[in-house]
């Protein structure tokens, strides 16, 4: 008797209910047991954080920051770069470890050293166009607006980075202003004129500008002229417009 009052409680809703709570307990502690790493993936993590809008505004805040840093190394190297040019052609890590090694950099041996790699070793001059991108970037991140269309600007400036680059080193040959074209220009343009020559190399300067502007901003250089039935209709429209327009009283 004893034995069928048990199981007639336990087949009873009331304890059906009670033990269906108790398997969801033991599941969600389970659950819970569960290390973090399965459930949150290291890959998870990191969209996570690349979604943050915390992440977001110190990476438009960094580079904003960096636009005005390799703007001024940029410049200042524009100045300095004949008393500073043997310190930074040698060690990097020597001329920042040796405090007895002096630049002339207006911010110190580190911008002498990034002003030196984007002038000298990359772009040239045209590595002021760096400057102008991490800018946009930074507004764009950092305070959600767009000043300019910024894929827009990023084809034009990768474009510029790279003809201004050969196009300096091309104009300007002498020893001085090698720095103008980088390294990137310089050896572009030994590259051109060995095949083209000097003035085909030129020639190929000027078309890829046209051909960009061309491509880039749909440019026409035929006349616009006009069509047949425009040109007949022109006079009919003028009397059309006279004619609707209010008569005015002679003056006496």
């Amino acid at each position: 008797m004893a034995e069928a009052k048990e199981k007639a409680a336990k087949n009873s809703p009331v304890a059906q209910e009670e033990n269906s709570e108790i398997k969801k307990t033991k599941k969600l502690k389970k659950e819970e047991a569960v290390p973090a790493t399965s459930t949150s993936s290291p890959l998870k993590s990191f969209v996570r954080f690349l979604k943050d809008e915390r992440t977001h505004r110190v990476t438009g805040l960094v580079f904003l920051l960096f636009s005005l840093y390799l703007f001024i190394a940029q410049l200042s190297y524009i100045f300095t770069w004949k008393n500073d040019q043997d310190k930074v052609m040698g060690s990097w890590w020597q001329l920042l470890t040796d405090n007895q090694l002096k630049v002339e950099n207006w911010l110190g041996k580190m911008g002498a050293i990034v002003s030196h790699q984007f002038i000298y070793n990359w772009f040239g001059i045209s590595s002021f166009i760096f400057c102008y991108v991490f800018f946009l970037a930074g507004i764009r991140i950092l305070l959600k607006r767009k000043i300019l269309p910024f894929r827009k600007s990023l084809r034009i400036s990768f474009f510029a980075l790279l003809w201004i680059s050969v196009t300096c080193s091309f104009i300007f040959t002498n020893p001085s202003y090698l720095y103008l074209g980088g390294s990137f220009g310089y050896f572009s343009n030994l590259w051109l004129s060995g095949i083209l020559g000097t003035i085909g190399a030129g020639l190929f300067i000027v078309a890829c500008a046209i051909a960009f502007l061309i491509v880039s901003n749909n440019l026409t250089f035929s006349p616009k002229v006009k069509s047949v039935e425009t040109a007949n209709n022109e006079p009919k429209i003028a009397t059309e417009i006279k004619n609707n327009l209010p008569e005015t009283e002679a003056e006496p």
